[in-house]
């Protein structure tokens, strides 16, 4: 259990990284 927690926050860790950088696009699609 120890071990998918510590991968669930990597992932939400990597995911919160790429959010900023692909919250940009969306943003200028919606324009």
């Amino acid at each position: 259990m120890e071990m998918l927690m510590e991968k669930l926050i990597e992932a939400a860790e990597k995911s919160q990284k790429s959010d900023t950088r692909t919250s940009r696009i969306p943003r200028v699609l919606r324009f």
